[in-house]
């Protein structure tokens, strides 16, 4: 992935994350790591693996259909 395409993933997960408290480590239990490793990765502190991005794009998939409203009032994918 390029860089500008995980800078967006990440801001899609900071989007997501944002809306309710603890889901920082529903996404660190979803992709087995440490609730800092996703901190880190919304702070641009730490970047992504391959896997990880593909594991955080399927994770983010899983929760767009399941919370249709909000994604779908979010059209800058």
């Amino acid at each position: 992935m390029s860089k500008e395409r995980t800078r967006k993933l990440v801001e899609q997960l900071r989007k997501w994350a944002s809306r309710q408290y603890g889901r920082q480590q529903e996404v660190a239990n979803a992709l087995g790591v440490h609730k800092s490793v996703v901190s880190n990765w919304l702070a641009f502190r730490q970047e992504l693996t391959g896997e990880q991005a593909l594991a955080l794009l399927e994770f983010l998939g899983e929760a767009r259909r399941s919370e249709a409203f909000f994604w779908g009032m979010w059209d800058d994918q």
